[in-house]
């Protein structure tokens, strides 16, 4: 009974060894193993995450700290292309919507100097699109002229070419002064302001006489009331046909009764009377049976002042008074009483 009691355990005790045994191996070899050791060796999702925002931060550092020691070598490598071009610096001024009208106000040799006004600017700084010190100066210094209403901006379209954008003044009549014993003619723009362009006294027109030397600006400052009321009064007239017979007009009579004159290329002076801007006073007629008085002797006579009273030394016809017309037709110095 002893010995089949013993048999069976120790055979237990072997069997449980060997699969001890079987078992470790299994443990130890295999793809079971090197799944494990990978998942150790792997980063998980935070620690992957950290590595990816250390090396985009990395990667745009050296894209800086390359952006920043790169550009001026490039800058500086772009303004000497530039300088070593060859070929003069143009500069497009713009175009006066006037010119056609009036080429004697838009002359040569004052185009001339606002280009080289903006050459000298740039000359003084580096001559290149990428450097604005030059346009800046340059804008300043034609603002000073009182050459141009506005001036938007100065820009480079390559680098021999300047473009300015802007507005010219427009020029309206030449002012007749004397300045200093001299006898010129002043250019005044259509808002009244002194332009910077005089000449000697000719017979430019349109013009205007009579302005108080006292009274006249300097460049860029504005004429008085008197200038404004005849360069209204050059405008109302300037679309007939008859308004190249205008020799000037004068203002000389606004500081008394007689108001504005017209002063035609025969000698005629013809009263108009009050501004056509101002408010028409109860004495006179109105503008357009002013207007209808000089287009009836112009198309019924050929010429606008062609009953001017000069026989009887008055060369004057007065259009204020409702009578104009038969005065003149008649040659009296007061109303026709059969009329």
């Amino acid at each position: 009974m002893p010995k089949s009691v013993d048999v069976p355990v120790m055979a237990k005790r072997r069997t449980s060894r060997a699969g001890g045994r079987k078992s470790g191996s299994k443990a130890s070899d295999g793809p079971g193993f090197l799944t494990r050791m990978v998942d150790q060796l792997t980063p998980g999702p935070g620690v992957r995450i950290a590595i990816q925002a250390l090396g985009w931060t990395g990667l745009l550092v050296g894209i800086g700290m390359g952006t920043v020691m790169g550009l001026p070598e490039l800058e500086q490598r772009a303004m000497a292309r530039d300088q070593a071009l060859p070929g003069d610096l143009q500069v497009v001024l713009p175009e006066p919507g006037w010119y056609a009208e009036h080429p004697e106000w838009t002359l040569p040799e004052v185009r001339r100097a606002l280009q080289g006004l903006v050459v000298d600017s740039v000359d003084g700084h580096s001559r290149s699109p990428r450097v604005r010190d030059g346009l800046t100066e340059a804008h300043q210094r034609l603002n000073d002229t009182h050459w141009f209403r506005r001036i938007d901006r100065l820009r480079w379209i390559d680098p021999r070419t300047i473009v300015v954008d802007g507005e010219w003044e427009r020029p309206a009549a030449w002012v007749e002064a004397d300045r200093g014993g001299r006898q010129l003619d002043l250019l005044v723009g259509t808002d009244g302001r002194r332009l910077p362009l005089e000449e000697e006294r000719n017979d430019r027109r349109p013009r205007i006489t009579g302005v108080d030397a006292g009274s006249i600006p300097e460049v860029g400052g504005d004429f008085g009331e008197d200038v404004l009321a005849a360069l209204a009064l050059h405008r109302l007239l300037a679309p007939f046909d008859w308004n190249d017979q205008i020799s000037s007009i004068d203002v000389s009579g606004l500081s008394s009764s007689e108001g504005l004159v017209i002063r035609t290329n025969q000698g005629c002076s013809i009263v108009w009377g009050a501004s056509p801007e101002a408010r028409i006073d109860a004495s006179e007629v109105t503008i357009r049976q002013k207007l209808d008085f000089l287009d009836y002797f112009d198309r019924n006579f050929g010429r606008i002042d062609a009953r001017c009273s000069l026989s009887s030394g008055l060369g004057r016809i007065d259009l204020r008074i409702d009578y104009a017309l038969w005065m003149a037709i008649d040659g009296d110095t007061g109303p026709s009483t059969t009329r």
